[in-house]
């Protein structure tokens, strides 16, 4: 890099991040999450000519694409690592049967909705483009709902955990269908004979890196204190990093790498809180996912949606409600919940936000979905984040007993849900 290449790197990132910073301000002056003002920020940051010609060419954005790979890789391993699946049987399975209608229904509605679409907004295959809307369509972003838990004072209590736990098995499903979507997809292009790696590389996850990152954790929590900086942090981020390479070469977006790497790390035998060992990886998040949410709105290509772009919107916004909610609903009812908590859990359970823009950014640039279908479901995940505030203090229930206490929360790092 020139010096001038270097100084516009740098300006660039002064921009986006006052940007997401000062938008992400108003937004939660307004009760919405922050992660909604980044990505209008980004919007607002590539509709402006000067900014999308001068300070954001082709090198730059993809020097700052690079930035926020890095804090996407640190949020998918902490969201892996945080899936708490003990607590979903802790619940008597009831998560279970409400995911059925939660995740269930928007599956079967985003397919309906997906197959008249596909030849139009699916550059690649349509059957690929199919699976992945209809999966795009189950998501709930379950680190924005633990921020809006907390700020409406649903944490601690049984609508709010029995909804957290539902998201946390929801994206875990979602995750999965998504890796075997975009594999799939992969292996009709050029490289796809790398797909014969896959088993490996679960095999490796499971048997030799899980054993050796418990032994050293094990190891580090007898022979120190905590509270001084950790000998296994290089390690840690050296085979994440190993994890998202060798899923990025397979043909695997490098989120799947991240996310399976926590999925896999050892939670038993740790001497403290698991927040201990994501702590590092959360503040590397907490400052550049900010960049990554900004270049995501900066993708939405505004000149692209027309009059039938907007006829699709509505009903992407109709079938995403409908369906999540409605699932939610059915699927809360059928586990035994009475009807005001089963409603507050269905429009817990429509919040999309972060990761349903991680999942949809992931499609775009795998080649699953065009640019036009790419912005209107930005604006759903958007739209579905910010009305469920709204929503809650609408249908507000009457405040219900609060959860055991023999049932600690799901684990999360504060600081994370704080960001989001």
């Amino acid at each position: 890099m020139t010096s001038n290449s270097t100084t516009a790197f740098f300006l660039s990132i002064a921009v986006v991040l006052a940007a997401a910073r000062v938008v992400g301000i108003l937004c939660r002056r307004i009760h919405q999450p922050p992660v909604v003002g980044e990505i209008l920020a980004g919007v607002a940051l590539g509709a402006i000519p000067m900014v999308r010609d001068d300070l954001f060419p082709g090198q730059q954005k993809s020097l700052l694409a690079a930035v926020a790979a890095v804090g996407l890789a640190a949020f998918m391993f902490v969201m892996g690592f945080e899936l708490d699946f003990a607590d979903v049987w802790r619940r008597r399975g009831r998560p279970i049967v409400i995911a059925m209608g939660s995740v269930g229904v928007p599956l079967i509605a985003g397919t309906l909705l997906a197959l008249p679409l596909a030849a139009r907004h699916g550059p690649g295959s349509p059957a690929a483009f199919v699976a992945f809307v209809a999966v795009a369509m189950s998501v709930t972003a379950m680190p924005v709902l633990a921020r809006i838990l907390a700020d409406t004072r649903l944490d601690g209590t049984f609508a709010g955990r029995m909804a957290f736990a539902v998201a946390a098995l929801g994206d875990a499903v979602a995750w999965i269908a998504l890796a075997v979507i975009a594999a799939a997809a992969g292996t009709q292009s050029a490289h796809g004979w790398r797909m014969v790696f896959l088993p490996a590389y679960i095999l490796a996850l499971v048997f030799v890196v899980r054993p050796l990152l418990r032994r050293m954790v094990a190891a580090e929590g007898k022979s120190r204190s905590w509270r001084d900086p950790s000998p296994t942090l290089p390690v840690i981020a050296l085979l994440l990093a190993v994890s998202c390479a060798a899923t990025e070469w397979m043909g695997l977006h490098f989120a799947f790498g991240a996310f399976a790497f926590g999925i896999a790390f050892p939670r038993a035998g740790l001497t403290r809180e698991p927040q201990t060992i994501t702590a590092q990886f959360t503040a590397v998040a907490d400052l550049l996912m900010p960049i990554y949410f900004v270049l995501a709105g900066y993708s939405v290509v505004l000149q692209t949606v027309d009059t039938t772009a907007a006829l699709i919107l509505i009903a992407v916004l109709f079938v995403a409600i409908a369906s999540k909610t409605g699932g939610g609903y059915l699927g809360a009812r059928a586990a035994g919940i009475d009807h005001p908590e089963a409603r507050t859990i269905a429009i817990l359970l429509n919040t999309r936000g972060l990761t349903e823009v991680v999942i949809l950014t992931v499609g775009l640039q795998v080649g699953i979905i065009d640019e036009t279908f790419y912005a209107l479901m930005l604006v759903m995940a958007l739209v579905t984040t910010a009305a469920t505030g709204p929503l809650l203090s609408l249908f507000r229930p009457t405040p219900d007993t609060p959860a055991a206490p023999t049932h600690p929360q799901p684990s999360g790092s504060d600081e994370l849900r704080r960001a989001v």
